[in-house]
């Protein structure tokens, strides 16, 4: 893709910036390996200097390049990193958050305009691309697979959903940010294509922006609760709610916060959207006098109730002694964002393209029952066809989830901790499955008796699908366990 001649000035570009981040984290001078120019960081072989940023590479983490390119005025060193990842050849997960950042800073110091909603055109360039390949020195932009193609308009759905969340709770709550960074997982190598680097930074800025300004808010209002309580005569030490306390409230501090990447602050993210909840649990405990002295009167009510969004499956609940060490809402909500990332595909397919749904490693095929039962508006109804489609859903979808776990729970097995959350995971969903199983073997013998054979053979081969994955998933679990005894 890149001009060879060009490249290994880029690489140097790239030492230089590397050098100069871990000179000022240590504090010292870097020594340089043999064969590298001192001033240039250029070598007589470009292969020492590849060997070289390989373990610079190492070093340098990806928040270590977001906060350097946050302090730099130019494009210069932005550009050739850019397109140091875009050769460099094979990637992995850590190049792929660095090259993230890249293009976000990128779309930003371009001054780019984010597209509205209704300005999507399905396959046409996003405003970005066109910078991007002059960047990338491409004037034709290399093939994409059509099922990554697809993938990339998934990003029109969660700018939808994102557009309809309203604080920081919701949005904490969704799944958007976990659902984005699975796609961004799925699509793979084809990640570094001018036109899904491009649809990626755009929906990074949004989501950036929205996500800001809702968790700022959040803090101001949990800061100001904790005002009034200190100024009514309340104590520091004195307990909001549980275990929550006013100090608690007053330490929320959100520039220190946004400064550090999503992933690694989780843990103090939902923390504020904990105190949040704690806020708006007294402000609706103080309304309730109010509004119970409204209805009494007749004075309308500004109460709205919510219904659940429809077209989400129902997932069987394991029982508290199955879910024990597991965050059973964050593995529901993961489920229910494959369900939605499923639905957005397909509702983004071509109508006579193949529906192959694109993973991490590899793909899913889905039959033509399966793609139906994602299309069908009458899943929440109580009815067969419902609870039909619902069970589809739920395998196809439980089972996606459980091929991801398990992936991610065969890259960690040899690590001393880090397999265990993958294993709690999987345990989990091998609960959900074995319900969802069941239930849809009571449905397969309905069909049967109705004489629906179609639908009843559909429904067998997504029920042997994930019987097959839950096998896998069971006896990597069950390997690693007699290992370790």
């Amino acid at each position: 893709m890149l001009n060879p001649a060009q490249h290994l000035p880029d690489m140097a570009e790239v030492q230089k910036f590397y050098t100069a981040i871990l000179e000022e984290t240590l504090g010292h001078p870097i020594p340089l390996p043999a064969g590298l120019n001192p001033v240039t960081g250029i070598p007589a072989s470009p292969e020492v200097l590849a060997q070289w940023l390989s373990v610079l590479d190492l070093a340098v983490g990806p928040l270590m390049v977001r906060d350097a390119l946050k302090e730099s005025t130019g494009s210069q060193s932005a550009e050739a990193l850019l397109r140091y990842f875009i050769f460099k050849q094979p990637t992995n997960d850590i190049d792929r958050d660095k090259t993230d950042f890249i293009c976000t800073f990128l779309h930003r110091l371009r001054n780019v305009p984010v597209r509205l909603l209704d300005q999507y055109s399905g396959d046409e360039p996003t405003p970005f691309e066109p910078t991007l390949m002059t960047i990338l020195r491409l004037k034709e932009p290399p093939s994409l697979p059509q099922e990554h193609r697809q993938l990339t308009r998934e990003f029109r759905f969660i700018r939808e959903e994102l557009e309809e969340v309203r604080d920081f709770n919701q949005l904490m709550d969704s799944g958007l940010m976990q659902r984005s960074r699975d796609i961004k997982h799925r699509f793979g190598a084809s990640f570094y294509h001018p036109h899904v680097l491009a649809t990626v930074a755009e929906y990074n800025v949004c989501m950036s922006e929205r996500f800001d300004s809702l968790f700022r808010e959040a803090a101001h209002n949990i800061k100001e609760f904790a005002e009034k309580v200190q100024k009514a005569g309340g104590s520091i030490m004195s307990r909001v709610e549980g275990d929550v306390t006013v100090k608690q409230m007053t330490e929320v501090e959100p520039t220190a916060i946004l400064s550090t990447d999503y992933v690694r602050s989780g843990d103090q993210l939902r923390r504020v959207s904990k105190l949040q909840k704690v806020v708006d649990n007294k402000a609706r405990s103080l309304a309730a006098p109010a509004t119970a002295a409204a209805s009494a009167s007749g004075a309308p009510s500004n109460i709205r109730t919510t219904a659940t969004a429809p077209g989400l499956a129902r997932i069987p609940m394991p029982t508290t002694a199955e879910a024990k060490g597991v965050d059973r809402a964050s593995e529901d909500s993961r489920i229910r964002s494959s369900i939605n990332s499923i639905q957005n595909f397909i509702t983004a397919a071509e109508a006579t393209s193949s529906c192959v749904f694109p993973m991490r490693q590899g793909s899913l095929a889905l039959t033509s029952t399966e793609v139906d039962a994602f299309r069908a508006e009458y899943r929440d109804e109580k009815s067969f066809r419902g609870e039909y489609a619902c069970s589809v859903v739920d395998a196809v979808a439980v089972g996606v989830r459980i091929l991801e776990e398990l992936e991610d729970f065969l890259s960690h097995r040899d690590s001393a901790y880090l397999w265990k959350s993958h294993a709690d995971s999987l345990t989990y969903l091998l609960s959900c499955a074995t319900r969802i199983r069941g239930k849809g073997t009571d449905l397969l013998r309905l069909a049967e008796q109705r004489g629906l054979t179609e639908k009843a053979a559909a429904l067998h081969l997504t029920l042997e699908r994930l019987r097959s994955q839950e096998l896998s998933a069971a006896k990597a679990l069950e390997t690693v366990e007699s290992q370790s005894r």
